[in-house]
């Protein structure tokens, strides 16, 4: 299965501020200033606005 990643994401506080499908595991790497995920390609994630 194919791998695509997402760089410098904004994963502060896991994938709070994010969407995900139920039960994944997102797999972290370091990149630059942020952090990488990486994805199997049928896995779509978006990003939603953060919360105060």
């Amino acid at each position: 299965m194919a791998n695509e990643y997402l760089e410098n994401g904004d994963f502060s506080d896991n994938l709070t501020h994010w969407t995900a499908p139920v039960g994944f595991e997102p797999d972290f790497k370091p990149k630059g200033e942020g952090q990488s995920i990486k994805l199997n390609t049928g896995v779509t994630v978006s990003q939603g606005g953060r919360k105060n």
